[in-house]
């Protein structure tokens, strides 16, 4: 298995320096993506439209700028080799030169499986957890989560309930606390 390779795959994915039909071919043929609250789209046509609806046309024009640094990533490959799950932190600058600019931060809890002997996404899942006017800064900035698209309805409706920064909230983790050996609770917004 090369997750070096998909986890480059998945960062033209989340920057959008990726055609589109490699875009999709990262995914399961019923994988699934869910953004920032935006809600739950479900198979390869309605995951490319999706993420057209939230960043606009695909690539890269003059003056954008899509940048997502991703970290801290936990891997997990079940005993069996064929599914697997990925704790990945992200940050990302993101605006158009003159109009607005944003800064971001989340936690992705993706899952994984082997398709035909190939690693494909499952489950690509954003945990905003702050979204700020650039100019402002998190601290005076904060912004709240898009929300459900008024242009493309998603297939299901966002699975955890939660507010991003300056609201606090327990995400969800696909591993037990290391310490403790417990399940990490996770709960609304506080």
């Amino acid at each position: 298995m090369n997750w070096v390779r998909l986890v480059v795959f998945h960062i033209f994915l989340a920057t959008g320096k990726a055609p589109p039909s490699r875009r999709e071919a990262l995914f399961a043929d019923q994988g699934t993506i869910e953004l920032a609250q935006r809600g739950v789209y479900v198979g390869k046509p309605r995951i490319r439209a999706s993420l057209e609806d939230a960043f606009g046309p695909q690539g890269l024009h003059q003056g954008e700028v899509s940048d997502h640094a991703f970290f801290q990533p936990v891997i997990h490959i079940a005993d069996d080799g064929r599914t697997a799950f990925a704790r990945i932190r992200e940050l990302s600058i993101l605006g158009k030169y003159g109009v607005d600019a944003y800064i971001a931060g989340g936690t992705r809890e993706n899952q994984y499986v082997k398709e035909n002997g190939v690693w494909r996404i499952k489950s690509d899942h954003l945990y905003l957890t702050f979204l700020a006017d650039y100019d402002k800064g998190w601290a005076r900035g904060a912004l709240p989560a898009p929300g459900p698209s008024k242009t493309l309805p998603p297939d299901r409706p966002p699975s955890v309930n939660y507010m991003p920064f300056p609201a606090f909230q327990e995400l969800p983790f696909h591993y037990p606390n290391p310490v403790t050996g417990k399940q990490v609770p996770t709960g609304e917004s506080h």
